[in-house]
């Protein structure tokens, strides 16, 4: 716990400010791309998202929850380094699930009750909604808050499984073969079937070994990603719908 916690919560701080900069950069090209996640009253007032938000909308989506795969990864990769490798399933759960909290604790408090209702920047009110009730529903986002906390759970399980599935499958790859790491340019270190006991002993190769896993895991992730990413952004406009 005294490693898990501190790296969740650094990681959770990495991905507030990486999925930050997307929601910027996603108001700057088409703000009415997140009118699915308004208060009803403006969402009913504005009506469909236009035709540019519209065309973008997969691509932001695509960076939002690829930053997720990724941040949750590296999270996950650092934890396995730090501790030598000596955690399980739980331990990855958990702290997914608070790197997935710290974000949307982040996005009630900074985004949605400080930014979008309490300083409301020109650029977060959509053409025609001025001074709407929506603009000031603290209730809202914090309803919000409550369903993310659900997403974040659903969302940490789904990532803790597909880690698993890789770390136990690269452990397999390296016991059978004697693949201690494997880069993008091929491998880069092979061992006899007797100087695996060695490998797990010495703290270099257990670092590759470790960074064997972060490799297979972004490559799976980012494969993973394109096939995902329209049900997720599904499930995100449900969640403004609510």
């Amino acid at each position: 716990m005294t490693i898990l916690i501190p790296n969740a919560f650094i990681y959770g701080a990495l991905l507030s400010i990486v999925l930050a900069i997307v929601m910027i950069i996603s108001f700057g090209i088409a703000p009415d791309m997140w009118v699915g996640d308004y208060p009803a009253d403006i969402k009913e007032k504005y009506g469909d998202m236009s035709d540019r938000a519209k065309r973008y909308r997969p691509l932001v989506a695509f960076l939002f929850f690829g930053s997720i795969f990724v941040i949750t990864a590296l999270s996950i990769s650092k934890l396995r380094l730090d501790t030598q490798g000596q955690v399980g399933f739980w331990s990855y759960l958990l702290s997914t699930f608070i790197v997935l909290m710290v974000f949307n604790l982040f996005d009630l408090l900074i985004i949605d009750w400080l930014i979008f209702v309490a300083i409301q920047p020109k650029d977060v009110i959509l053409p025609g909604t001025e001074g709407m009730a929506g603009y000031k529903n603290y209730w809202f986002h914090f309803r919000g808050f409550l369903i993310g906390i659900g997403f974040s759970g659903g969302g940490a399980l789904v990532l803790s499984v597909i880690a698993m599935v890789v770390i136990t499958a690269c452990r397999a790859e390296i016991s059978n073969v004697g693949a201690v790491c494997l880069t993008i340019r091929g491998p880069c270190r092979l061992h006899s079937q007797a100087d695996i006991a060695t490998i797990f002993l010495d703290q270099d190769h257990v670092r590759q070994g470790f960074r064997c896993g972060s490799l297979r895991l972004f490559s799976k992730s980012t494969k993973s990603i394109f096939r995902l990413s329209s049900t997720l952004n599904s499930l995100a406009s449900t969640k403004g719908q609510s």
